[in-house]
């Protein structure tokens, strides 16, 4: 009796197609590293931007807050009338007591008006544990000349100019955004005021 030895083609895979099953999943697998990446990207430049508009509002404060139609939030500049100095930075918005030099609150009953210390004007969830820092953990920078005031943060390459999510972000103040000049004539019962006021 002679034994039979035959083959039969068998449904499996040839190495071409195991080999291009390969590639395909390393390729999408280097696309879903590489989409995944700009997602966390976008999302740190997010909080990078949603932490200077904190910002703004503990400096200037929220001009939509309103009480019976009266502005109500002035921020650290509408109290003290000036920015945080360099020496001071973003911390001074934190602290619960008045820094050395700053008043307390207090409403001047001749001429009716406020200032003084009112803070912390920042926070988080009730704490003054507040991080000065953007989206990649790098901290802001602060800059107060006397003139202008700057904010900024480097972006994800932490380095000067950039695009898309490398891109600096920044805010900016200069003194016409909290100063003015203001002309008139001030009288007492239709008397003009010879004196300097």
């Amino acid at each position: 009796m002679k034994a039979r030895f035959g083959f039969r083609a068998s449904p499996g895979f040839t190495l071409i197609e195991v080999l291009m099953t390969i590639v395909l999943i390393g390729v999408l697998a280097v696309l879903s590293l590489y989409s995944s990446g700009d997602a966390d990207s976008e999302q740190r430049f997010n909080a990078t931007r949603a932490k200077l508009e904190q910002i703004r509002t503990a400096l200037v404060g929220d001009a939509s807050l309103r009480d019976g139609g009266t502005r109500t939030s002035f921020g650290y500049v509408g109290d003290i009338g000036s920015f945080p100095t360099a020496a001071q930075g973003l911390a001074v918005l934190t602290n619960a007591a008045a820094p050395s030099g700053i008043n307390a609150w207090a409403v001047d009953q001749t001429y009716r008006t406020g200032g003084g210390w009112r803070g912390p004007y920042a926070s988080a969830a009730g704490t003054s544990s507040v991080s000065w820092n953007d989206g990649w953990g790098v901290p802001l920078t602060y800059t107060n000349d006397s003139t202008t005031v700057t904010i900024k943060s480097l972006g994800a390459d932490n380095a000067s100019g950039g695009t898309g999510f490398n891109q600096d972000q920044t805010l900016t103040f200069t003194i016409a955004d909290y100063q003015g000049t203001v002309r008139g004539c001030v009288n007492t019962r239709g008397v003009p005021i010879s004196t300097a006021a």
